[in-house]
């Protein structure tokens, strides 16, 4: 199993902090679960915009072509603003 953790906006977008998912078999990247993902439970996040997504995989920052596999987690949070 991959754990995908959501962080701020998405925990409420998903209702929840944390999502279990079948780890597919092969290589496989974290954009192709998030695809998995969001079509399922938040389509209005339209792949347009997850160049707003920071993510991180097993606590070290990640782009989407980061590959992952069991026992792996994501981590989704939005960029950091302030001022």
């Amino acid at each position: 199993m991959i754990t995908i953790r959501f962080f701020a906006r998405f925990r409420e977008i998903t209702g929840s902090d944390t999502m279990q998912v079948s780890a597919p078999s092969g290589c496989v990247t974290v954009a192709q679960i998030l695809d998995e993902v969001f079509s399922k439970i938040a389509p209005d996040l339209a792949s347009s915009r997850r160049g707003e997504i920071l993510l991180a995989v097993n606590k070290t920052m990640a782009t989407p072509d980061t590959v992952v596999s069991d026992n792996d987690e994501i981590a989704l949070m939005p960029p950091l603003s302030g001022g």
